[in-house]
């Protein structure tokens, strides 16, 4: 049984950042459609990937929901921080359902400390989706702004939500844009 729309937090689509007006200094983060991970560490060099959860779990009913499974769909979940000049620039959740070992995703379970974003962008033959916005005001993210999409490969997704905790104005990424095919 899939929760009540009522009662979810509201993700944007893409094409609403503009009437969300977030922080100028953050939109270019926002919009970044490469390894957030990769340019992360060319502002952080010391960047390093805080594991907080890995292993098997419940999805949130907002995940439910963006993948139309079942709430008890076995799903491999990742939690990290990632942190850089000693403090936590953004939080990471990854999320695959339907997980078992011959899922197309299954090798993100060995990642450890590695950043999905240097995996993640090595693979060919894998499809990302549209970004998502959540503002703020909404209760899981602290205050700050989230994004996610959906990696899709061999017709299994990948859900990543990114929360953008402390990025300084003067760290900003260049260049804008969101390709939906990642070529390795």
């Amino acid at each position: 049984m899939q929760p009540e729309a009522r009662h979810l937090r509201p993700w944007w689509p893409q094409h609403s950042l503009d009437s969300l007006e977030p922080p100028p200094d953050l939109r270019p983060w926002l919009l970044h459609a490469g390894s957030l991970t990769q340019r992360l560490q060319g502002v952080w060099p010391d960047l390093q990937v805080c594991l907080v959860h890995v292993g098997t779990g419940r999805l949130t009913p907002e995940e439910v929901v963006r993948l139309g499974c079942d709430p008890n769909t076995p799903s491999w979940i990742r939690c990290v921080s990632l942190r850089g000049g000693g403090r936590t620039r953004v939080r990471a959740r990854t999320v695959i359902p339907d997980w078992h070992g011959y899922n197309p995703w299954s090798l993100v379970a060995g990642l450890g400390q590695r950043p999905l974003g240097d995996w993640l962008f090595q693979q060919t033959g894998v499809l990302r989706s549209s970004f998502e916005w959540a503002c703020p005001e909404n209760p899981e993210g602290a205050g700050s702004w989230a994004r996610r999409c959906t990696f899709v490969r061999h017709g299994a997704p990948l859900l990543l939500t990114e929360w953008m905790v402390d990025l300084d104005v003067a760290a900003q990424p260049p260049g804008q844009g969101s390709p939906t095919s990642l070529t390795a």
